[in-house]
């Protein structure tokens, strides 16, 4: 078949019915059933059938000779690129993806490859040193890389920070593409509004950093002194770490430092900054999702 056999409109140029874009003469594809010519951008029509089991015409939806698919297929393997996975946990796995693969359809089809689907906020994907969740997901594959080849490492053992990242990209990704699976893993927490944190004391703040900064070393109360700061104190995570570095410092017994530093981790409002699994502040993380909470940790 040839140019002249497809529709055209009033300027001379073929339409492709998907894209409605003029097509390019050097991606144009015919064939014809029921008696009819159609004419369609092979670029379109490919990514129009190409998850179809049963490959139709868009127009019709008839299926498509296999000489047709065949022709389409082959134009796909221009769109291929090989995963590679790199794991601790299982054997290495190699799958081929489109290049224009969303990064949360990746995420789900990687999951899927390893068999983790239901535990899927357990693994961090990485590229080049960088998760694939620090990106909006639904960023392509070929936005962040032009490599045929991709290697991505996988990682589990996740904090809860890094778990909490995973869920809050996750479940707007899975309301967006009706993907009802996904959406029903996600822990409730996640799904409502960000509960109001309170706002720092910040003339309390001042004042244990005054203390802090102009300590007596021969006081023989400064253990009492800080504890009633800090118990009516509210702090932000920043100050929180500043202030852990001058109280390690004091000249007082392990055991009240110790005390002390639980006390002032317990103080911070926005506990979403702290850092997970490190130390003392480790217990007293919460994801912004977790409504603020001064409890002290049971030691």
């Amino acid at each position: 078949m040839n140019l002249s056999e497809c529709e055209i409109d009033d300027e001379g140029n073929i339409i492709d019915p998907i894209t409605l874009d003029v097509i390019d003469e050097n991606r144009l594809i015919s064939f014809k059933q029921n008696n009819k010519i159609f004419c369609f951008d092979i670029d379109s029509l490919y990514r129009y059938i190409r998850n179809q089991n049963n490959p139709i015409n868009p127009l019709t939806r008839i299926p498509l000779e296999e000489k047709i698919i065949e022709k389409l297929y082959i134009y796909g393997e221009n769109f291929k690129v090989k995963i590679d996975i790199k794991t601790l946990f299982v054997g290495g796995i190699s799958f081929y993806v489109d290049k224009d693969i969303r990064l949360g359809d990746l995420a789900i089809e990687i999951n899927r490859k390893m068999g983790t689907l239901n535990s899927i906020y357990d693994y961090k994907i990485i590229y080049n040193r960088k998760s694939i969740y620090s990106y909006d997901l639904n960023e392509k594959l070929e936005d962040i890389t032009n490599d045929n080849i991709v290697t991505l490492h996988v990682t589990t053992f996740l904090n809860s920070k890094e778990q909490s990242i995973i869920y809050e990209k996750l479940y707007p990704y899975s309301v967006q593409h009706n993907i009802y699976w996904l959406e029903n893993l996600i822990p409730i927490r996640f799904k409502l509004p960000i509960p109001q944190i309170d706002e720092p004391t910040d003339t309390i703040v001042d004042e244990i950093f005054d203390y802090l900064s102009n300590i007596n070393p021969n006081s023989n109360t400064i253990y009492d002194d800080l504890l009633t700061l800090l118990s009516s104190a509210k702090i932000t995570a920043d100050n929180a770490h500043n202030m852990d570095i001058l109280i390690s410092r004091l000249p007082l017994n392990n055991d009240h430092i110790h005390k002390l530093l639980h006390l002032l981790y317990s103080r911070v409002v926005d506990k979403f900054n702290l850092i997970s699994g490190s130390g003392i502040q480790h217990h007293y993380y919460r994801d912004i999702y977790q409504r603020p909470s001064y409890r002290l940790y049971r030691q």
